[in-house]
């Protein structure tokens, strides 16, 4: 029997194969309103099959993907480069712990170019730690030294922040 560790748990229930993806992921569609197709992207969490990479890439961005279920896209991705955009598409409401989002955060400082973008929804479900809208923003507001919302022109219904480390 293989014991998992929490964060290969929390990657399997979050697998990017299941809920909002492809043409219905609100993250991947607001990224050409907030950059151009100059910039280096990176998908942080973008999931085996890397599908809101390759949309992007088709659309002409410079974007790239990383995902713990990637081997090896740790060392190739995160401390290899520094991108202009980090984006998270159903990242932080997975984290299992305010360790792991602490983590999360730590790991993106360190690929990402200073006064950079780092964009990130935060879906109604599921929410692994339980926090609700207000909780995370306020976690967000003492880590980033900037964190701003969508506008529903752009998000819909949904949260999306815009934020600066």
């Amino acid at each position: 029997m293989t014991v998992l560790s929490e964060t290969e748990r929390a990657i399997r229930r979050s697998a990017r194969s299941k809920g909002a993806v492809g043409k219905n992921a609100i993250v991947p569609r607001v990224i050409p309103y907030l950059t151009d197709k100059t910039k280096a992207i990176l998908d942080f969490g973008c999931g085996k099959d890397m599908i809101h990479v390759k949309a992007l890439r088709e659309q002409g961005f410079n974007v790239e993907g990383f995902d713990f279920s990637i081997p090896n896209s740790y060392v190739d991705y995160v401390r290899g480069k520094k991108y202009d955009v980090v984006y998270l598409s159903n990242v932080l409401n997975v984290q299992p712990s305010e360790q792991m989002l602490s983590e999360l955060i730590t790991t993106i400082s360190l690929c990402i170019k200073p006064n950079s973008l780092v964009v990130a929804n935060y879906p109604y479900k599921p929410r692994y730690l339980g926090w609700d809208t207000n909780e995370m923003l306020e976690w967000l507001e003492g880590k980033f030294k900037m964190v701003g919302k969508l506008d529903k022109e752009f998000a819909g219904k949904n949260i999306i922040w815009v934020m600066k480390l």
